[in-house]
């Protein structure tokens, strides 16, 4: 036992006495500012998509993690907290619905439909921050070909991104993911 301890001692004064102690801290904490920033980066993100067919219109609400935002826009975060606050919905509102409307697309029969947007807010889902927006797109009549494309993250292969994607036409109900 007190083999040990003196081997422990030996150690510590080892440490002290060389310069391996300080190269040895400075590593540590060169370390501990550098993983924040590796740490920040956003390797999985997710949004869902509600798509509701009827028969006047077609409504979409379409979310996503709020942190996406901020990636993808990141003039939004105006006070770079980290965190999409109504203030930054608010004012950068054109900017968000510019996004949206640049990756999320709907095609009726291979003709693109423009949107118009009805409410954009921020929700809380399982403690997570989204961005939910409510589009509207024309009516689609049977027969007609529905095509929604999603193109976040379509050049980022560092992000896994998914977006779950529900529908309903009048009661008739189907699921898809949307990956890639």
């Amino acid at each position: 036992m007190n083999r040990s301890r003196q081997n422990s001692t030996r150690f510590r004064s080892t440490l002290w006495s060389t310069n391996i102690f300080p190269a040895f801290l400075s590593t540590i904490l060169i370390s501990f500012f550098l993983v924040p920033s590796f740490a920040s980066a956003h390797p999985y993100s997710v949004s869902f998509t509600q798509v509701d067919f009827k028969d006047d219109t077609t409504e979409i609400v379409f979310s996503i993690d709020s942190l996406s935002i901020l990636e993808l826009i990141e003039e939004v975060d105006q006070n770079k907290n980290g965190v999409l606050d109504k203030k930054e919905l608010k004012t950068e509102e054109h900017h968000i619905e510019e996004l949206l409307t640049e990756f999320l697309a709907v095609d009726k029969d291979n003709q693109e439909q423009a949107p118009e947007l009805e409410s954009m807010k921020i929700d809380r889902k399982d403690n997570k921050e989204f961005l939910t927006a409510k589009l509207t797109y024309p009516a689609f009549s049977p027969g007609e070909t529905f095509t929604l494309m999603d193109g976040f993250y379509a050049n980022d292969s560092n992000t896994n991104y998914i977006n779950l994607v529900t529908s309903d036409n009048n009661g008739a109900k189907s699921e898809a993911v949307l990956e890639g």
